[in-house]
């Protein structure tokens, strides 16, 4: 029978419940696929804020150098 994809709560808990009830996989799976999920999102926008940051201290040394 088809089943629709439950409704996520706080970061697919409700999904990994779900799979796991049908035997799919288990919650702990669903726990580490999010929290690697989440650690490999919060890395991307921290090193994306470092880019940032860096081109904005090495624009404004360019300006102080060229005189503005």
């Amino acid at each position: 029978s088809f089943r629709r994809k439950p409704e996520s709560r706080g970061g697919g808990v409700l999904y990994a419940e779900a799979a796991e009830r049908i035997g799919w996989s288990d919650a702990d799976f669903w726990m580490r696929r999010q929290a690697n999920y989440d650690l490999a999102r919060a890395r991307r926008d921290l090193e994306q804020s470092q880019r940032e940051s860096h081109r904005e201290i090495s624009s404004s040394k360019t300006e102080a150098v060229a005189g503005r």
